[in-house]
């Protein structure tokens, strides 16, 4: 099931790996494109809900990405807010302090926490699954700028991590090893350092094209 601005490039990767084309749907999910005004928006509020959380990043020492389309966006300088939320992932079991710092945020922004709620192979009942930040606006004007965090755990050499609905994401050890930092308009974000290799395995040779 494939949803995304992006979904007709990861069609075509799925096609060279040669699985077969009625096992691929195509969502109506994300056509809907944000206009000038909405991304100025977004942007201010985007940029603010990160500035907060990369300081609880930093006091903490807590190993993250960006990643996803987000990611994608960075690679093709274009502005997170053209997208529908900013992906974070990070690699740390210990989130408890970041649960802990994000909670007062909660009269800026609004905060979901997200737990396992049954025992997985790769993750425990009770572990952090995912947390989910959002602007407080006129939700009739603008769509809320969101941040998703996910938690991905290590299992032979490999990052997991669960996505709705049920859908389990792998990513190489390799890409989680080493991170660079890169300017997104004076903040400072943190990418798997083979940059490149990554954009290729997440979304194809193509993904330089807009």
């Amino acid at each position: 099931l494939l949803g995304g601005r992006y979904m007709d490039e990861q069609y075509k990767q799925l096609e060279d790996t040669k699985i077969n084309s009625k096992n691929i749907i195509k969502t109506k999910r994300w056509k809907y494109k944000f206009s000038k005004k909405e991304i100025i928006f977004r942007e201010k509020k985007t940029k603010q809900i990160l500035t907060d959380l990369l300081k609880i990043f930093a006091k903490h020492n807590i190993n993250y990405f960006i990643d996803g389309s987000s990611f994608l966006a960075l690679m093709r300088k274009q502005k997170l807010s053209e997208f529908t939320d900013v992906d974070i992932s990070i690699v740390d079991s210990n989130y408890k302090n970041l649960v802990k710092d994000l909670k007062p945020l909660r009269r800026k922004y609004k905060i979901f926490f997200h737990y396992y709620k049954k025992n997985h192979f790769l993750f425990k009942k009770g572990n952090l699954l995912q947390i989910a930040i959002l602007s407080k606006n006129n939700e009739k004007k603008y769509e809320p700028a969101g941040i998703e965090i996910y938690t991905e755990f290590l299992y032979k050499k490999n990052y997991y991590r669960i996505v709705p609905i049920n859908v389990i994401n792998r990513v190489p050890q390799k890409f989680r090893d080493k991170a660079v930092k890169i300017n997104y308009d004076n903040l400072k974000l943190r990418i798997t350092n083979f940059k490149n290799s990554y954009a290729k395995l997440s979304y194809g040779p193509q993904w330089k094209n807009k």
